[in-house]
């Protein structure tokens, strides 16, 4: 009995520790799982499952996901569904990148327990790596190269130099970013490479480092000396090598330094040609020529090669070389002065010195031996010169070695005398009568401009016995050059010469030559003046009339109008030998009205056209208003004494009939 006591006591212990154990069995739990552990790599898929687990069945559970404490739609996720003993629901994170960054969160509510559960989320960038290229540095210098990234977690970067690993960086490093070369040298360029490292991937970029260096020497230099050339200066012509390597990353420019023995002064000639032609040195002079090579680059100065070999050459001993500075003239004599007297390269001591010198206008020089001191740059030609001409001059020098060189020196002018012959004409405008010379001549008149003019003389030669007349124009303000001067009217019809003398207080010029025959044409007669007046019944016209004898007027012809009315008048023409002459009209009017005016129009008729036509107007003012005029007056009388006659004939036949 007892024994079965003990088994009953031991059968319920054993079912209330197997109730016990399935009511803990029962407990819900929640948790999120991913595959990757958190960390995400930016580009990937991945899907956070959450999962719910203890529970039989999922009605009157609420799920939800949040996303950095905000509520994710829940078209975004799966609801629960059972797999094996859980239910799990599926938030897929598509192609993700740094936006998806940040703590998710699921949580399950029923009535029985309200679970959730967490996981932080980490996306991991493929570092991308930046660096300038290509990098210029002068040799000798340090380089310094500069590698950028931006990536989380931070890469580990790794140097290369011509595809070999130099060094390893840590985002921990001081350095980290960057390549450090001390007093670089030609070895230093290359390809360097700057590749950067996480558990995302890697990236890489190439930087050209281009190691800047003076160019080498020029190489067979070679010189061509005391080429002569025709203005009696000479060249040098220099050519050499380009000591740069085909290929060489490097544009080179030459410099070429030039230095006169005789005084030590260096030019420098700067060309992009492997050759140099140096002109207009001095003869019979040594120069020192060296090359350099320079590389041209506008960042930084490499400076210039080392120059080549020093080389030596000496041009020609030549002509003297100078140059006319001026002539100037006073009292008759010229003085003549000049610079650059030299010859390689010193001042040249003159033997000889041969002035020429031919008045304007002629052909051959005549010679002058002038006594030169040598301190002088100057000569005085003490010749007498007539005055009032031009002058040509030229200076022939001979040196120590018979070799001569002639300038001209120009021209100069001996300001003394009566003016120069004028050239007369140079040309001719025919102009309604008039002509237009165009006269040339240098003043030579001691100062005396004031009483300055030119003389012409005119001719008609077309015409016996017509008498030539002179015409001055004077010219106080006269200045060398040409001179327009413009005939006065009154050269008609017909054919005419010039000539002409310039004039001044010392006397007169020679005649200039007699021009070309210039034709002047005929011209239609010119109205002007015309005057007015009216004595009661008729008015008196006066005007002038310039004519043209070669086509004088033949008609003058008036017309009148007034009062809507017109009356054409005419004359017939005259000529008296005098243009300008007055001629009278009078014209009666067959009405007169009072306070009106009266327009007149004249025109002279000649053989080769019409005046343009003179204008002028009147009007009439009577001192008695109820009378038109002395005729209207009188015709009033008549008509009175005509009325008195009738009334008493009609008297005498009602008198008579009666």
């Amino acid at each position: 009995m007892w024994l079965s006591r003990i088994s009953f006591l031991l059968l319920a212990t054993a079912v209330c520790v197997v109730s016990e154990l399935g009511q803990a069995a029962a407990q819900p739990s929640l948790h999120i799982e991913i595959d990757s552990g958190g960390q995400l790599i930016s580009g990937s898929t991945h899907d956070l499952r959450c999962v719910l687990g203890g529970v039989n069945s999922t009605n009157g559970v609420m799920l939800e996901w949040t996303f950095n404490g905000e509520p994710v739609s829940a078209s975004e996720f799966t609801p629960l569904s059972p797999v094996g003993n859980t239910f799990v629901s599926s938030y897929t994170l598509l192609l993700v990148t740094s936006q998806e960054e940040g703590n998710y969160m699921c949580s399950a509510v029923s009535t029985s327990f309200n679970l959730s559960a967490s996981i932080g989320i980490t996306v991991l960038d493929t570092p991308v790596a930046e660096a300038e290229s290509p990098v210029r540095q002068k040799i000798g210098n340090t380089l310094l190269l500069n590698c950028s990234t931006s990536s989380t977690p931070k890469p580990t970067m790794v140097w290369f130099f011509n595809g070999s690993m130099i060094l390893q960086q840590h985002p921990s490093n001081e350095d980290y970013g960057q390549l450090t070369r001390e007093a670089i040298t030609e070895e230093d360029g290359g390809v360097y490479a700057c590749e950067v490292t996480n558990k995302a991937g890697s990236g890489r970029v190439e930087i050209t480092v281009i190691v800047l260096r003076p160019a080498s020497e020029p190489v067979n230099v070679t010189v061509d000396d005391g080429v002569t050339v025709e203005d009696n200066s000479t060249q040098i012509a220099i050519t050499w090598e380009n000591p740069l390597s085909p290929g060489e990353p490097h544009f080179t420019n030459f410099s070429v330094k030039v230095t006169a023995e005789s005084n030590g002064q260096s030019v420098f000639y700067n060309t992009q040609a492997n050759s140099l032609v140096l002109e207009n040195l001095q003869p019979g002079t040594t120069y020192s020529i060296q090359v350099f090579a320079v590389i041209d680059n506008d960042e930084y100065d490499v400076g210039p090669s080392p120059g080549s070999a020093v080389l030596t050459a000496t041009t020609e001993v030549s002509a003297p070389m100078f140059e006319c500075d001026g002539l100037s003239a006073d009292d008759g004599q010229v003085k003549v002065s000049w610079s650059g007297l030299q010859t390689g390269g010193e001042k040249l001591t003159v033997d000889e010195l041969v002035v020429e010198y031919r008045p304007n206008n002629t052909q051959d020089y005549q010679a002058f031996e002038a006594n030169l001191a040598p301190d002088k740059s100057y000569v005085d030609v003490s010749e007498d010169f007539l005055a009032g001409n031009d002058y040509q001059v030229q200076l022939t020098l001979t040196n120590s070695d018979g070799q001569s060189d002639t300038q001209s020196c120009g021209a100069v002018l001996i300001i003394e005398g009566i003016p120069s012959q004028p050239a007369v004409p140079l040309d001719f405008l025919d102009d309604s009568g008039g002509v237009t010379l165009v006269l040339q001549t240098r003043y030579s008149g001691a100062g005396d401009t004031g009483s300055f003019k030119f003389v012409v003389r005119v001719e008609r030669v077309d015409r016996k016995g017509t008498q030539a007349f002179l015409q001055s124009f004077p010219m106080p303000d006269y200045q060398d050059g040409e001179q327009v001067m413009v005939m006065p009217s009154g050269l008609y019809g017909g054919k005419y010469v010039f000539t002409a003398f310039a004039s001044n207080a010392f006397g007169d010029s020679a005649v200039s030559e007699a021009s070309r025959a210039v034709t002047v044409t005929a011209q239609p007669p010119m109205l002007s003046n015309l005057a007015v007046s009216f004595d009661g019944e008729a008015f008196i016209l006066a005007w002038e009339a310039s004519e043209d004898p070669e086509a004088p007027v033949t008609e003058y012809v008036v017309r009148m109008t007034y009062a809507d009315e017109e009356e054409v008048f005419r004359k017939p023409g005259r000529f008296d030998g005098q243009s300008g002459a007055t001629t009278t009209l009078e014209v009666e009017p067959s009405r007169v009205f009072n306070n009106t005016v009266y327009q007149f129009t004249i025109t002279a008729l000649s053989s080769v056209g019409n005046s343009e036509s003179l204008m002028g107007d009147y009007k009439v003012i009577l001192e008695d208003p109820t009378i038109t005029s002395s005729r209207a007056s009188s015709l009033h009388h008549s008509s009175s004494q005509l009325t008195g006659l009738l009334f008493m004939l009609s008297m005498f036949l009602f008198c008579f009939l009666k």
